[in-house]
């Protein structure tokens, strides 16, 4: 009886020490992958900017009402502020979509396949409420800024 028992102990033991070898080679071929481990190159989109003379005085004839831009992207606020300093822009609000697309999804551009926000215009009043939209549907394309202007012209 003792020599069964010993014989029980000595294979349980033996399986126990095989799979915890097993185990332990798993996961030192783990820590050998994480410490090899290169994360990938940061996704930015690129575009050509190029910069448009809005002017600097309007004539008027009444109140004059300020109109004020924003620009919406997928892009992190750090890649924005980025981008804007190597653009030399700085009179522009810029606001991020990139945690959870919400404005994305609202406004219908949200290009889910390449989470990224399409480009479009829209102008919108006093209230919010959306006068004008232009979707831009080639990636590289601009939009037509004179018709928004004109646009938030007649809503001023």
């Amino acid at each position: 009886m003792w020599k069964r028992m010993i014989v029980m102990l000595t294979v349980t033991l033996a399986i126990v020490a095989g799979l915890g070898f097993v185990k332990f080679k798993q996961v030192q071929s783990a820590i050998a992958q994480g410490a090899a481990f290169v994360p990938p190159p940061e996704a930015v989109t690129t575009i050509v900017a190029s910069q448009e003379q809005w002017p600097s005085t309007l004539t008027a004839i009444g109140t004059v009402a300020a109109v004020r831009g924003v620009t919406v992207s997928a892009d992190l606020p750090y890649a924005q502020r980025r981008w804007c300093a190597a653009e030399g822009i700085d009179q522009v609000v810029t606001l991020s979509d990139h945690k959870d697309m919400n404005f994305s999804d609202a406004f219908g551009v949200h290009v889910i396949d390449m989470r990224i926000t399409q480009r479009a215009l829209f102008v919108l009043d006093r209230d919010d409420v959306v006068q004008y939209a232009e979707y831009v549907p080639v990636m590289g394309n601009e939009v037509t800024f004179d018709a928004a202007l004109t646009k938030a012209r007649e809503l001023v």
